[in-house]
């Protein structure tokens, strides 16, 4: 799993996909790797995300919601 590093600020907006669920922390695949995530509220395993920050304790996503696909 890819530790993420400051110069990561790249990623932001970028969309991956939940690995098993999030609840507060948890693993996203993004760009064929896997990173650690977290978030403020539940995503569920599988679920698309969007990456909204990048901080110590990994990525901050959010679950992108079927009207923001469009």
């Amino acid at each position: 799993m890819d530790k993420v590093r400051p110069q990561d600020a790249d990623l932001l907006g970028k969309h991956g996909q939940a690995v098993g669920p999030i609840a507060e922390t948890g693993q996203v695949l993004l760009l064929g790797k896997l990173w650690q995530a977290y978030s403020l509220k539940k995503i569920a395993a599988n679920s698309p995300v969007k990456i909204t920050g990048v901080g110590e304790k990994g990525l901050e996503v959010e679950e992108i919601r079927d009207e923001e696909e469009e």
